[in-house]
């Protein structure tokens, strides 16, 4: 975008949007950027889909494994109409809270649009639409085996409800790679999956092939 395409950023600014409430449960906003519209403090009022599990310190910080749509081609994931591609960036917090059970009606989150638990969110198949996250599908244990769930971080991400989904399963994930200074990725294809089986590894896409 050009400066002289100024207007054209209006693309990404949602006039309802008023930023995170100062609220316990929205706890990965920093305490400047309570209250304050979205698209004033991170210049967009909307977020995408970050599904990843990430390589821990030593690989880490170096590449990732995405078991959400982003890195995938599209003709590879199912339930395009139930995957989350962008949203009001509440939403993702309303996933957060969701997973904590019943709470007072002071606490519980309210998208921009006054409408509790809900906010807008487009999805793979060029949907959008308000969505409730209401109560979050309870895997059974069996899937969980078969998909090499090892529980932590993959919790934040392996988030569904009645009309949504943030993963991907059973379509294997995708690796995305950070790169180096000279722009070259700072680790190989074939590091990224060693010794690594099951879903989300077996069948992975590979987004290593340059050009980059």
């Amino acid at each position: 975008v050009a400066d002289s395409d100024s207007k054209d950023m209006e693309l990404y600014h949602c006039p309802s949007d008023t930023g995170f409430p100062d609220n316990p449960y929205v706890y990965h906003v920093p305490t400047d950027g309570r209250d304050v519209p979205c698209y004033d403090f991170i210049g967009n009022s909307y977020r995408f889909n970050y599904a990843g599990v990430y390589f821990p310190s030593g690989a880490g910080s170096r590449g990732e494994i995405t078991i959400g749509p982003y890195g995938h081609r599209l003709s590879t994931l199912e339930n395009a109409s139930r995957q989350t591609s962008l949203m009001e960036p509440l939403f993702y917090a309303m996933t957060i809270q969701a997973t904590v059970g019943p709470l007072p009606d002071a606490l519980m989150l309210r998208g921009w649009h006054n409408q509790r638990m809900t906010s807008n969110v487009s999805f793979l198949d060029g949907s959008a639409r308000p969505t409730r996250v209401q109560e979050l599908t309870e895997w059974d244990r069996d899937t969980l085996n078969r998909m090499h769930y090892g529980g932590g971080r993959w919790e934040t991400f392996l988030r569904r409800g009645e009309s949504w989904q943030m993963d991907c399963y059973p379509t294997p994930a995708a690796f995305v790679p950070k790169f180096d200074d000279s722009g070259r990725p700072a680790i190989s294809y074939g590091d990224a999956f060693q010794n690594r089986s099951g879903w989300p590894f077996d069948g992975a896409q590979n987004n290593m092939q340059p050009p980059f």
